[in-house]
């Protein structure tokens, strides 16, 4: 079923925030990385921190060369949508290697590191917030692979104290899904009413000059 004109404006306007904001995600995201890198090298000195790191920088290349081909002046519907499910096969990419090392690199006999990579998974989740909202799929997309991994992580271990974290886990990735899509909504609101206003707007500009034109 064909979207109606008005749901086709709210998409690509979201769609178009979604990129704008892109950038500087990517940098802050790449900057993680390579902080995250160097804590879990030193804290275990595993070899496999190196490919996470570059599997992950080229993550980050895939999503800044979508960004650059993004084609900001188009103004079909569906050219918008398509490059919509490019951005989110990107951050899920990225999200699965961030998930990894959440998963793989969290030990129990390093509590420190094990706090540290917690405290990388729900920031990183959080802060994608702010920047992935205009569409939701893109933020479950990106956060879904990065948090359950660490939750499942947990929820192996056993344990009231691992149980307890991968239950408080669960309940903030909600938490967060639940005030991210209310975000999405709010904005769709916003950018509904908007277009309604201007084309209101557009419509009684043009009858105005019509009965100008009739009065001459």
């Amino acid at each position: 079923m064909p979207s109606s004109p008005l749901k086709a404006q709210v998409d690509m306007s979201c769609v178009q925030s979604l990129y704008e904001n892109s950038r500087s995600a990517i940098f802050v995201n790449t900057s993680l990385a390579i902080l995250a890198a160097i804590v879990i090298w030193l804290e275990v000195g595993t070899a496999d921190v190196a490919f996470w790191l570059a599997a992950n920088i080229i993550a980050n290349g895939f999503r800044f060369f979508i960004v650059l081909r993004y084609p900001k002046e188009t103004s079909d519907p569906e050219e918008y949508l398509k490059w919509a499910s490019f951005f989110t096969i990107g951050v899920a990419i990225s999200g699965m290697i961030w998930g990894y090392a959440a998963f793989t690199f969290s030990d129990p006999n390093v509590p420190v590191l094990d706090v540290f990579m917690l405290m990388c998974v729900l920031g990183i989740s959080t802060g994608a917030a702010p920047s992935l909202h205009p569409h939701f799929k893109a933020y479950v997309a990106f956060s879904l692979p990065i948090i359950l991994p660490l939750i499942a992580n947990f929820a192996m271990r056993g344990g009231i104290t691992n149980t307890t974290l991968a239950v408080m886990g669960l309940l903030f990735f909600a938490m967060l899904l639940l005030t991210t899509r209310k975000s999405n909504q709010t904005l769709r609101i916003a950018l509904e009413e908007r277009f309604r206003n201007e084309a209101l707007a557009h419509a009684l500009d043009h009858a105005r000059h019509e009965a100008e034109k009739a009065r001459h």
